[in-house]
């Protein structure tokens, strides 16, 4: 978050943050930490616009890469989604990312409560037999 307190109609507000006003910036990087591309949330894009917009961030930023099976994405719960799991397949790349219960496409997993009054180390996996996609648990 860059901070900035004026007017300005892409401004964020995050609540219970040391910097409460600003700009959100996305970001993609190497592993080594080296910035690729940046641009500030709220650019709006048209395409994959039925992903939703943690998707559409991170394909916007890996249009630059070329060679996408030279690459691993990585990304948090906040972008990952089966459906975009599968746009990057498509393209080629390598993608790895937490997700949240309710997007995983209702695959049939063990509920979390479940698997936590289980043995501790116990998961669940489930494959989709058409694509190299597993979803653990």
């Amino acid at each position: 978050m860059v901070p900035y307190v004026g007017r300005y109609s892409a401004k964020m507000f995050i609540k219970n943050k040391p910097v409460r006003f600003g700009f959100k910036i996305w970001c993609i990087t190497s592993s080594d930490g080296y910035l690729y591309k940046c641009f500030p949330c709220g650019d709006k894009q048209e395409v994959y616009s039925e992903l939703g917009s943690g998707a559409q961030t991170v394909i916007q930023l890996i249009s630059i890469m070329e060679n996408p099976s030279n690459y691993k994405v990585y990304f948090d719960h906040f972008f990952t989604s089966y459906t975009l799991m599968r746009v990057l397949e498509d393209k080629g790349f390598h993608a790895t990312g937490t997700v949240r219960e309710n997007r995983t496409a209702k695959c049939q997993l063990d509920t979390p409560k479940s698997i936590a009054k289980k043995a501790r180390g116990t998961f669940d996996i489930a494959s989709d037999i058409t694509s190299s996609i597993q979803i653990v648990l």
